[in-house]
């Protein structure tokens, strides 16, 4: 583990996967980390332009297609990429899936509501 950047690297020295914390702002998935945000190619959706940080693929898509490039979805609409390592990707696996925890305890807060007549 790098002391400085908290991050593991690769044995092969490639792309390093975050090891605790996930993204920096909680509203964004962990795995835009590991790609390059290109151009938005249509103000109203959300495709944008992606490059890999690990294979350099460029695709169009939304983070779900992140997902599938880099933890091996098949039948997305994107190739599987061809140079993450299997813990990196087990390591990204292990990311979305605590983001997802986090966005499902995120909208479980209860507001409790007034009983009575005001």
């Amino acid at each position: 583990m790098d002391s400085q950047s908290g991050e593991n690297a690769d044995q092969s020295g490639g792309q390093n996967v975050a090891s605790s914390g996930g993204s920096t702002n909680t509203n964004i998935g962990p795995l835009w980390n590991h790609v390059e945000k290109g151009v938005k190619q249509d103000q109203r959706g959300g495709t944008t332009k992606i490059t890999c940080k690990f294979c350099n693929m460029i695709f169009t898509g939304t983070y779900s297609r992140i997902r599938a490039h880099l933890l091996g979805n098949k039948g997305q609409g994107v190739e599987v990429c061809n140079q993450i390592t299997r813990s990196q990707q087990i390591e990204c696996q292990r990311l979305e899936d605590d983001y997802e925890e986090f966005k499902k305890n995120k909208r479980i807060n209860k507001i409790p509501l007034p009983c009575g007549r005001v």
